[in-house]
């Protein structure tokens, strides 16, 4: 199915993890340096965290992705 996804630029970020703590869907992590999705199918494309990236690294993309499932916020 198509649609709204995360798409990180490798190459522009840095790995600040600024962005991390904006998902809502605390779907983004921070693995070798470098922001990396935990799961497609936990990225809903509301796009918080495209705004918080000081390098341009995020922006939305329509393309073939899994189905969204929400996933259980067990942040405290």
């Amino acid at each position: 199915m198509k649609r709204e996804i995360i798409h990180i630029d490798e190459e522009k970020c840095d790995g600040c993890g600024v962005c991390v703590r904006s998902c809502v869907e605390g779907d983004l992590q921070l693995v070798d340096g470098k922001i990396r999705l935990y799961a497609e199918k936990y990225c809903d494309g509301c796009a918080a965290c495209v705004p918080k990236c000081p390098l341009g690294a995020l922006d939305i993309e329509v393309r073939e992705a899994d189905e969204y499932q929400e996933l259980v916020n067990v942040r405290c």
